[in-house]
């Protein structure tokens, strides 16, 4: 019996857990809707910070978090631009000269993740953000994604 009252309040807990995350999740792109200290879009040149946490991947800061941006050609930034291929769930929010910002959702919990891309054409090199906006862990999705994107785009037609 005590075991079945335990097994019922860690299913509710979980529950709970995760109809706030979905109504979290649809209040949408809003600012007053991100969790405190989470942020996207540039400062100064440079893509926001991760938070401490490891749901985060990001070019622009030498941490944790780190991943190497990506050299690539103008004519191939132009190409992905045009026609932008990133996978699962993903939506484009904000398309400006060098900058794109993506909303991607998951598919079971609707979890937003935003996804930032930077092109420098001075360098050649892509820099990005990947980052889930909600809990603590994302079991390494924001650097498959991202991964998944390196590959995509560094691949020789």
């Amino acid at each position: 019996m005590v075991t079945r009252n335990i097994i019922m309040s860690v299913l509710v807990f979980f529950l709970v857990v995760i109809a706030m995350g979905k109504v979290y999740s649809m209040k949408g792109p809003t600012v007053d809707s991100l969790p405190e200290g989470y942020s996207f879009g540039l400062n100064r040149g440079l893509l926001a910070p991760c938070r401490d946490r490891p749901n985060c991947v990001c070019t622009d800061h030498r941490d944790d978090h780190y991943m190497e941006p990506v050299k690539i050609n103008a004519e191939k930034w132009a190409s992905f631009k045009e026609d932008p291929l990133i996978p699962g769930g993903c939506r484009l929010i904000v398309s400006e000269q060098n900058y794109m910002r993506f909303e991607c959702e998951s598919a079971f919990f609707r979890f937003i993740d935003d996804v930032e891309l930077l092109y420098d054409e001075s360098s050649e090199l892509l820099r990005f953000r990947s980052a889930a906006r909600l809990g603590y862990s994302d079991l390494g999705v924001n650097m498959k994604r991202m991964e998944g994107l390196i590959s995509f785009l560094t691949r020789v037609d």
